[in-house]
């Protein structure tokens, strides 16, 4: 069983591992300095769906799917308790949590740098972290704060304290400048005050691709729609250098797709003719899962009965069935009126099987 890490360590870890570490592990493989680095990277935090050859596909905690490719550069690192391991492609597995720290290739593509296999009783619920991007609109160096305003026009306040972590040529609040453009990792508290975590600056060119996931809705001529997981249409123009991918290498156009696949479309990020860069499609084990999280009513070794919020839910629970979570490893610390999240598939005949089980060894009413 692995050893309990505590919240405030997997924080640092996110922080730290993500914005620095792997800017340094980079750099120490290369010989370049921090500053001499490409930084065309992006940093995110999800749960792995699927496992590839070479690529495995991790959905955000904002629900976003990302494939990412790995290569003989790819580090991978571990946590038993408060120290780092090491770690390796092998170990990853559907249903666990990781970090990664990626690249964007020039066709808009990502290959993953660094991943982080966060440990068994990581909670995402407790993760309050937000992770975003934008202009600083204000600074206060005496109040301990400063405001950005997003791409979409957001505007948010943040509050730093001794324990912020700064990177990319800052090393205070005093070194942060109207108009910068910065990342901020950040923790929402109680009070809704948004806490620093970390802070990096990106006087950078900005990333020149986006991928946009969604389910495909309609393909009329040169262009295709695709629905996004909040009920959002998106339509995009094909072209003759329009590249299409999926695992096997059978999707080659149009033609080979079908209304209701799951497709991530990279396209520029800021252009009104949202030209379709590149049209990933997922593999029918993505777009056969799905999520559901509620109470135990009953569970065995076979069997898990759930209440999904007032809906009365029956999984299967074979061998390839992952179990972790918040002190929960295996099937005997699952407990009756434990809640969990369940990844799940539907096979042909309507019965629903367990892919992996997330506890949180809480029980209703419970702080």
């Amino acid at each position: 069983m692995l050893k309990k890490i505590s919240f405030p360590i997997v924080i640092a870890l996110l922080a730290a591992g993500l914005v620095t570490g792997a800017a340094s592990a980079k750099a120490r493989s290369s010989g370049k300095s921090g500053e001499d680095l490409d930084p065309n990277h992006r940093m995110l935090i999800g749960q792995i769906l699927e496992i590839g050859a070479g690529e495995f596909t991790v959905e955000a905690l904002n629900g976003e799917l990302h494939i990412l490719t790995v290569t003989d550069e790819t580090v991978y690192r571990t946590r038993n308790g408060e120290q780092p391991g090491e770690a390796s492609f092998s170990d990853l597995e559907i249903g666990m949590y990781v970090g990664v720290y990626n690249h964007e290739d020039s066709w808009g593509g990502f290959s993953a740098r660094l991943v982080v296999l966060l440990p068994e009783d990581f909670d995402p619920n407790r993760l309050k972290l937000l992770r975003v991007s934008g202009e600083v609109s204000m600074v206060t160096t005496g109040g301990g704060f400063f405001k950005i305003e997003t791409r979409n026009g957001e505007k948010l306040t943040f509050t730093v304290d001794e324990h912020t972590r700064y990177a990319d040529g800052i090393e205070t609040l005093e070194d942060l400048e109207k108009g910068d453009r910065v990342g901020v990792i950040a923790l929402k508290q109680e009070n809704g005050d948004l806490l620093v975590k970390a802070v990096v600056t990106q006087k950078i060119q900005p990333r020149e691709f986006a991928q946009t996931s969604g389910r495909l809705a309609e393909i009329a001529g040169d262009k295709i729609t695709i629905t996004d997981r909040r009920g959002l249409t998106h339509t995009f123009l094909l072209t003759e250098n329009t590249i299409f991918k999926d695992r096997a290498g059978e999707v080659d156009g149009t033609g080979d797709l079908a209304i209701g696949m799951v497709l991530i479309v990279v396209h520029p990020r800021e252009t009104e003719a949202n030209e379709a860069k590149a049209v990933l499609v997922a593999d029918e084990p993505v777009l056969r899962l799905k999520r559901t999280n509620g109470i135990i009513k009953s569970i065995n070794a076979n069997q898990l009965t759930l209440d999904a919020n007032g809906q009365v839910m029956h999984f299967t629970i074979d061998e390839n069935t992952r179990i972790n979570g918040w002190n929960v490893n295996d099937l005997d610390d699952l407990e009756k009126d434990m809640r969990i999240l369940v990844l799940y598939l539907e096979d042909e005949n309507g019965k629903l099987i367990a892919r992996s089980i997330t506890g949180v060894k809480r029980f209703p009413g419970e702080e």
